[in-house]
């Protein structure tokens, strides 16, 4: 198998393309428990949706919250809201591995290092630090989207009409919410919960 062109390496969208890849291999596995957590996190939440609350309910822990979206929902709705989850990994992780080498290459090493010497800690924090932060913003929408998909189970599985159908559905419903700002709500469980 021949090795890859050197240029290849080095060439921008590509490491987008390898990373988003990545990413969207480790989602199919962490996504039910991504998906658990998120069941977790909102049990006990006091938001209402008309007279009823998504939080109210058995306070279930790990296990049982996993054993009941598989028995109550079926076993493929453990990966409920997989495309949000595959946007925010493209533009996650994508957006933080360009940003990385582009603020390491252009705007942090402006001098090329010398032969043997290697980019100082600090400098590689820095940059892995803005970059991280950059992309998360870039990809808070996506995580908006993801919970609010998460959560469609639970609302069907008591009776509620459903609040969004899809990632387009749940883009748009958002933006008509609140324009633009909506899509970077703070607030998630909030958001997905209500009416």
């Amino acid at each position: 198998m021949s090795a890859l062109p050197e240029r290849k390496e080095q060439d921008l969208f590509y490491v987008w393309i390898v990373a988003s890849v990545s990413g969207f291999n480790s989602e199919i596995v962490t996504y039910p428990l991504d998906l658990v957590k998120t069941r977790l996190q909102v049990q006990g939440e006091t938001a209402k949706s008309g007279k009823e609350a998504l939080g109210e309910g058995p306070q279930r822990g790990f296990v049982q919250t996993t054993v009941g979206v598989v028995r109550e929902e079926g076993f493929f709705k453990l990966w409920k809201g997989m495309s949000a989850a595959w946007l925010r990994q493209f533009l996650y992780s994508g957006v933080r591995i360009v940003s990385y080498k582009y603020i390491k290459n252009k705007l942090i090493a402006v001098n090329p290092p010398e032969k043997g010497s290697q980019f100082p800690i600090w400098k590689s924090a820095m940059c892995g630090a803005t970059a991280g932060g950059f992309a998360q913003w870039i990809a808070s929408p996506a995580d908006l989207v993801k919970v609010q998909l998460m959560m469609e189970g639970k609302r069907q599985m008591m009776g509620l009409p459903p609040r969004v159908n899809g990632i387009m559905d749940a883009f748009i419903k958002t933006w008509n919410s609140g324009g633009v700002r909506a899509l970077w709500k703070a607030q998630l469980t909030v958001s997905c919960c209500s009416g």
